[in-house]
């Protein structure tokens, strides 16, 4: 059985979600190394703006790791991890305040509630004849 083409779209979400945190990521990163140039010398002012620099990478992280899990285990056919994982990532979602993001989240979680044909995909078990047929 084909992915249907919801669970390509709750996939590709993810993807491209994934693919935004990376380049803010190596932003974030090209900005650290430009503020530990230009604040070498001040020794207060660097040591706040380390523990600052700190807890947006670390932020980062936390989103990243939900959304690169749930994309993983979509493509390994597992349900409840998916559905476990899709509910972290809505809920850093509607703590983050972010309109769009929310309902993307809230829109992929539906999918994969309601939408029989993926809801059967994830839930069905590979066995060693399919695998050999294939």
């Amino acid at each position: 059985m084909k992915m249907p083409v919801m669970l390509h779209v709750v996939r590709g979400l993810l993807g491209l979600k994934l693919v935004l945190l990376v380049y803010w990521m190596v932003l974030l990163q090209i900005k650290i190394k430009e503020a530990d140039a230009q604040f070498m010398y001040l020794d207060v002012n660097s040591e706040n703006l380390y523990s600052t620099f700190g807890y947006l990478e670390g932020e980062f992280y936390v989103r990243l790791i939900p959304a690169l899990l749930a994309v993983t285990f979509i493509s390994c056919k597992l349900y409840k991890t998916t559905m476990i994982l899709l509910i972290v990532t809505l809920l850093q979602a509607i703590a983050s305040k972010e309109v769009l993001s929310i309902l993307i989240h809230l829109f992929m979680l539906i999918v994969v509630l309601v939408h029989r044909p993926s809801k059967t995909y994830l839930q069905r078990l590979t066995s060693k004849t399919e695998v050999a047929n294939q």
